[in-house]
């Protein structure tokens, strides 16, 4: 179509050209060619006397319009091509189009079919269960439910049984080494502390461990530990706590005892003499003359009379020192209060009476009080026998270290 154009535009250009060539005259150059006359350089060049030749500007206007018509022929077969071109690209693209559209369709199609087959499938299998289903309880209502509790009750105390014979001999270490942990803290609290009550307790916790174990040494273990229960409760009650307190108390009166002050006493003259009627002989007179002669010269010196030995009064410093000893002497017998040492606790009371008694005044409350409560302390005797408990925590070590076992041969609980 495009090369019909070309040739259709192509013969009437040609058909024009005829048309000029037939209206040129005769002399009219066939070529249009130009000439142009060439001076030397300087010069404008001189037109021609006779002019321009008259068909030389009507044929220069033929080409010019010749050449814009095959300038616009070409841009408009330029476009044209370019439109075929892209024409032809979408035709070619559509092919691979509806190539890729067949591949999806296809894809899907199988799709479908998968879909549709695993639907039969699924409902197949959901008819099977069902099914079975059916049968399950078919034969759950056939079957009486006290056998299958039996069975099931069955298998239970075999598997019981099992985990008993499996565990056994690990139950039973944990049991002897929890005994022996409170039997060692049994003993140091006697050792350290002389603390029977809390030693009872831990024993008696001890025993109560033991009775969930089984075997020889496990029963003579036992039999031990009833004997030092019985052994530490014959051990005398003392209220240790009562005592304490009671130094406690001497502790905090140190400080408001009044210390011993220095008293005299003056020598009182006997009245003279008179005779049986009254009167007064001349010597007795003169001896009262001068014994108040005597007083009169007494009085320049002031001096006192004691039967006791004058004992000084204690500096400032020296009895801050005094109530300080005093306070350790009844620290000393509260620690020896604890420990169960007779002869520490009655030398540290002594001590601290003797002082008590010498320094300070007894003629006051409280210094009486004091020495009165020092005197009933000194009078207690705080010594107990504390029974031996280390068997019974030598035959848990030896039981452990030897790990006999027990008499049913699994160390079960009863």
């Amino acid at each position: 179509m495009v090369d019909d154009k070309l040739n259709r535009d192509m013969s009437e250009e040609d058909a024009k050209r005829s048309d000029r060539e037939a209206v040129l005259p005769d002399n009219a150059p066939n070529d249009h060619t130009v000439k142009v006359n060439v001076r030397p350089s300087g010069r404008r060049p001189r037109s021609s006397s006779t002019g321009t030749p008259p068909g030389t500007s009507t044929t220069s206007v033929w080409s010019l319009g010749a050449l814009v018509i095959a300038l616009v022929a070409s841009a408009g077969l330029a476009y044209v091509y370019v439109e075929q071109q892209r024409i032809d690209q979408q035709f070619v693209s559509i092919p691979a189009e509806l190539a890729r559209n067949q591949l999806a369709m296809a894809e899907l199609r199988a799709v479908q079919t998968s879909g549709n087959q695993a639907a039969k499938t699924t409902s197949a299998e959901l008819s099977s269960l069902a099914a079975r289903m059916g049968d399950f309880e078919d034969q759950v209502n056939a079957v009486d439910p006290n056998v299958i509790l039996a069975k099931v009750d069955d298998a239970l105390a075999a598997q019981r049984a099992e985990v008993r014979e499996l565990m056994g001999p690990a139950r039973e270490d944990w049991l002897l080494a929890e005994s022996e942990y409170l039997l060692r803290l049994a003993s140091q609290r006697l050792l350290m502390d002389r603390d029977v009550p809390s030693a009872i307790a831990l024993i008696q916790s001890a025993d109560d461990i033991l009775a969930d174990a089984r075997g020889l040494k496990i029963f003579e273990l036992r039999a031990s530990l009833a004997e030092d229960l019985a052994s530490l409760g014959a051990v005398a009650e003392l209220d240790t706590e009562g005592i304490f307190l009671r130094l406690n108390a001497l502790i905090r009166r140190v400080d408001v005892l009044q210390q011993r002050q220095l008293t005299y006493r003056k020598d009182v003259q006997a009245p003279p003499e008179t005779q049986a009627d009254g009167s007064v002989t001349l010597m007795q007179r003169l001896t009262a003359m001068l014994s108040a002669i005597g007083d009169q010269i007494a009085r320049l010196v002031d001096y006192r009379f004691s039967d006791e030995r004058i004992r000084p009064v204690l500096p400032a410093k020296e009895e801050y020192y005094l109530r300080q000893n005093l306070v350790m002497k009844y620290q000393l017998a509260q620690l020896a209060l604890l420990r169960g040492k007779q002869e520490i606790f009655v030398a540290s009371l002594g001590d601290a009476r003797v002082w008590v008694s010498r320094y300070f005044d007894d003629q006051d409350v409280e210094t009486s009080t004091v020495l009165t409560m020092l005197n009933d302390l000194e009078n207690i005797d705080i010594r107990r026998e504390i029974p031996d408990v280390s068997v019974s925590l030598r035959l848990v070590r030896e039981i452990q270290r030897r790990g006999e076992p027990s008499i049913d041969g699994a160390g079960g609980g009863a």
